[in-house]
């Protein structure tokens, strides 16, 4: 039995290079051709601080590896700022160590602290080595130093034990590819823009939402549960725009779900909005939503005259497809089809030229819109909604070498609520500044991605 569905093709996504200085906009679809070739999209001058911890040299025995690191990453900063006439300043610091264990506690080392105090809008580089510490120690120890710079101004970059042994082994492929992703980081950290979307999007602006939940203490009556509704806004051309959450403490999740919708919005409408004849909003969450939190948020909208589409993204559906007229029943990547007006399939992996570089068969995600006050355009929505969260998947600027599975402002808000998990509250209010049930970044760093 075969049953119809609708479908279509989304091409290569475009990207974009080298908006600023004389140069006109130029676009590619390969991040590497366009960074190394044309220039970043917005560039800016990168200022580092290495901090090299002798712990980590007499552990590894190569104490020069560390230094070899830091200067094969300068050396492809260099490569593409000197295009746009940026330029890269490097100072480095020696400490005795990172980090102080003490069962499950872990504290940063008075002298880091004393060191990124001195270092206000530097990216701070650092080894963390995972054989060394064990997985949960390294975890911890990288979410309480993200915190920590946030605190004193600057931003955190890590390498961590693979990039080390690459240049240890003389694996020139491997720590290629790992410092390009390393340079990357550090350019974005800075404030740098690597690239943006050639063709806008059909949204004014998108959010990426997402939770970090937390079990405070035991009551009588149960848990008080505290959460965390993380955003991360993106504009119209999917570049990262800013970080916010919201602190709800002893809510049902239901109601917490409708406070940090509501509180978003109205975020937005009154710090990003700027041209109130285009609002229309995008939302996407890999969260279900109950139905009586979108029957009030159509209420809000209504009332704040906004044009909003509010979509799930799931990646944990059995569903799979595949192509007849491929030798290896690979699907093209960007081919989506509508099951019906709200539901739909996307494959943001699959063959490019006719090649595909994952291992198993890719999997599409299954986009359901929620909500929409486009009722009378449900079809188009969804397309326009599936073609967002595919080209979304572009604009991850954790790496030059392959797009993701989920759209970027998913992604993004789980890296957060994985990071928030592994912080106290009180790591949390330090490296945020507080407005009611706001907390957002320092004005200093808020065009840094600093979680990437």
């Amino acid at each position: 039995m075969y049953t119809w569905v609708e479908g279509k093709a989304f091409g290569a996504v475009q990207l974009s290079f080298r908006k600023s200085l004389y140069c006109t906009e130029v676009a590619t679809t390969r991040p590497f051709i366009g960074l190394t070739t044309y220039g970043p999209y917005e560039a800016t001058d990168v200022r580092i601080l290495h901090i090299v911890p002798d712990e980590i040299s007499c552990y590894l025995k190569q104490g020069k590896i560390l230094d070899m690191v830091c200067e094969q990453l300068c050396e492809r900063l260099r490569s593409f700022l000197e295009i746009v006439g940026k330029k890269v300043e490097v100072e480095s610091e020696r400490v005795k160590n990172v980090a102080t264990v003490n069962g499950r506690n872990v504290e940063i080392s008075p002298e880091i602290k004393d060191r990124l105090s001195k270092a206000e809008k530097f990216v701070i580089l650092l080894p963390l080595i995972r054989k060394c510490l064990g997985d949960r120690i390294t975890r911890s120890i990288y979410a309480k130093l993200k915190a920590l710079g946030l605190e004193k101004g600057c931003t955190i970059q890590v390498y961590a034990d693979k990039t080390i042994e690459a240049l240890l082994l003389k694996e020139s492929e491997r720590a290629d590819a790992l410092l390009w992703n390393l340079a990357l980081n550090v350019f974005a950290k800075a404030g740098g823009k690597p690239w943006a979307l050639y063709n806008e999007l059909s949204y004014d602006l998108i959010l990426g939402i997402g939770w970090s939940i937390k079990k405070r203490y035991e009551t009588v009556t149960g848990p008080v549960i505290k959460y965390y509704g993380l955003i991360h806004t993106f504009s119209n051309i999917g570049v990262w725009d800013s970080f916010e959450a919201l602190i709800l403490e002893g809510e049902v999740k239901r109601k917490a779900q409708l406070i940090v919708l509501e509180e978003a919005l109205s975020f937005v409408i009154e710090n990003k909005i700027k041209d109130r004849k285009h609002n229309r909003i995008l939302v996407l969450t890999r969260e279900t939503l109950e139905t009586d939190v979108i029957r009030k948020l159509g209420k809000h909208c209504k009332k704040q005259g906004l044009d909003l589409d509010i979509a799930r993204i799931s990646d944990t559906h059995p569903i799979r497809m595949y192509s007849t007229s491929s030798n290896t029943l690979t699907i093209p990547k960007g081919v989506c089809f509508a099951l019906s007006d709200r539901v739909g399939l996307v494959a943001t992996t699959g063959e490019v030229e006719g090649k595909y570089y994952g291992i198993g068969v890719p999997k599409p995600l299954l986009v359901t819109i929620l909500m929409t006050t486009r009722e009378d355009k449900q079809l188009e929505t969804l397309y326009e909604v599936m073609r967002a969260t595919y080209e979304l998947t572009a604009m991850n600027w954790r790496t030059l070498w392959t797009s993701i599975r989920l759209p970027t402002p998913v992604h993004y808000s789980k890296i957060v609520a994985q990071m928030f998990e592994m912080l106290s509250d009180t790591d949390i209010e330090r490296a945020f500044l507080k407005k009611g049930k706001h907390i957002y970044m320092p004005a200093m760093l808020g065009d840094r991605p600093w979680f990437i």
